[in-house]
């Protein structure tokens, strides 16, 4: 008797956890179809974002006006193009006294203006060694370039160094220096379009890396653009080179 007692309960107790486990397993069936689901929209809603985000850069991105700015703990250059292959030279600007206070305030919007976009390059991020980089007709190290940026003399700094190549006065040298671009702020802008271009040639991932890893502030900070930053580099290099594909074509 105590044992048809024992099995019956034992059975009971088996229907009633098969009973739970196949509610449980329904449930659990809903809510991982349900997350699927919500995750395939949402791939669909970030992809669509995304293409709109690269289609507005590759029409804008040649024809329209971007500041580029040098900076760490202040702005020491800051230079105006278009990238547009029909477009004029790069504008060195001169008078940074605007660019610093909202820079200092985090307020990119005044620095942005009537602009596309917003590039703050930090002088940090381009390491300071002996690496030579082309300068018209002579060379130049980075360590050269970044410690005549860092200083109140960026004209008279490198003008001593073309004179060791071309042994011109240096005074001479700096004097033509300073009659070509108006002033010692718009050559250091030049430099860092040296340093810029440099990284750029060696790697046309250069400034998407440094994106990523928190170097370089882009403004206004679109989708794909956040994308990049949210995510190991490694797993959306795609990204980034489709990002280069829309601005070059």
């Amino acid at each position: 008797m105590d044992i048809t007692v024992s099995s019956i309960i034992i059975i009971a107790v088996f229907l009633v956890i098969l009973f739970v486990l196949r509610k449980v397993s329904k449930i659990a069936f809903k809510i991982v179809s349900l997350i699927f689901l919500a995750s395939f929209i949402g791939s669909l809603v970030l992809g669509f974002l995304v293409f709109q985000d690269l289609k507005d850069l590759s029409q804008n991105w040649e024809s329209s006006d971007k500041i580029l700015v040098l900076a760490n703990d202040k702005i020491y250059a800051a230079v105006m193009t278009t990238f547009s292959d029909a477009g004029g030279e790069p504008q060195m600007i001169d008078d940074l006294s605007r660019y610093q206070s909202a820079y200092l305030s985090g307020d990119y919007e005044t620095m942005l203006g009537s602009n596309y976009k917003l590039f703050i390059f930090k002088l940090s991020m381009f390491e300071k060694n002996d690496e030579e980089i082309e300068a018209g007709e002579t060379t130049l190290s980075k360590r050269e370039l970044i410690d005549a940026i860092e200083s109140e003399d960026a004209v008279g700094m490198i003008a001593v160094e073309l004179a060791k190549d071309s042994g011109a006065p240096v005074d001479a040298i700096k004097s033509q220096t300073l009659d070509e671009f108006g002033s010692d702020t718009k050559y250091k802008g030049l430099l860092f379009g040296l340093l810029l271009q440099d990284g750029m040639q060696n790697d046309p991932l250069f400034i998407f890396k440094q994106y990523s890893s928190g170097n370089i502030v882009i403004y206004p900070e679109t989708i794909t653009f956040k994308l990049i930053k949210a995510l190991p580099f490694s797993l959306i290099e795609g990204v980034a080179e489709k990002v280069i594909g829309n601005i070059k074509g």
